[in-house]
């Protein structure tokens, strides 16, 4: 009996073994099987240039390493999206036009103005007070709160650079034509204002 007991144990166990083995094999061919077909998938859709020609269109632009580069009026335009997330993906869409290297930074966004009040509020952060309110008289900040996307626009004296920051759903995120165009002329006057207004 003892020996019976012992074979039907063995033979359990045996089954046990194959069955668990049976699993982890269909496990792993469906794992590989989702993997290319995703990877199908995704070969088979728009790419880069095709999803963003109508953003490379408004600005005669080309797609270089992930950034759009072109001309608005006159002017260089830089367009990309970057990942601000650590643990997890948060994507933000830059929209970046190169202007004249003149005065003090500024930063225009909807936030908080110190760390003692959790109020968020739009404002203007520069360490030049005067220039503060010169933008303010001049309507800076009425022009970037018209914007629905609660932007951040920022201007680099150091670089020349004024830029355009909003949230993007996913890294497959592009403006609408009319959207872009928008941005573009909005980035513009705001481009104008800062020559006649940030000076030293």
């Amino acid at each position: 009996m003892p020996c019976a007991s012992l074979q039907a144990g063995s033979l359990q166990y045996n089954f046990a073994v194959d069955v668990l083995s049976i699993v982890l094999v269909v496990v792993l061919i469906g794992g590989v099987a989702l993997f290319f077909g995703v990877m199908m998938n995704r070969s088979k859709g728009p790419n880069r240039v095709e999803s963003w020609k109508e953003i490379i269109s408004l600005i005669q632009g080309t797609d270089n390493r992930g950034k759009i580069n072109g001309t608005y009026q006159g002017r260089s335009v830089e367009v990309f999206l970057s990942d601000h997330g650590y643990e997890i993906e948060i994507y933000f869409y830059h929209l970046r036009l190169k202007v004249p290297i003149q005065g003090f930074d500024w930063t225009i966004q909807f936030d908080k103005t110190t760390f003692l009040d959790p109020t968020k509020r739009w404002h203007i952060k520069t360490d030049n007070e005067a220039l503060k309110q010169r933008l303010i008289d001049a309507g800076a900040v009425e022009l970037v709160k018209q914007d629905p996307g609660h932007p951040k626009v920022s201007y680099r004296a150091d670089k020349g650079s004024l830029e355009y920051e909003s949230f993007a759903n996913d890294e497959t995120y592009v403006p609408a034509r009319d959207e872009f165009q928008r941005h573009l002329n909005f980035m513009t006057q705001l481009a104008e204002l800062n020559e006649k207004t940030n000076v030293w």
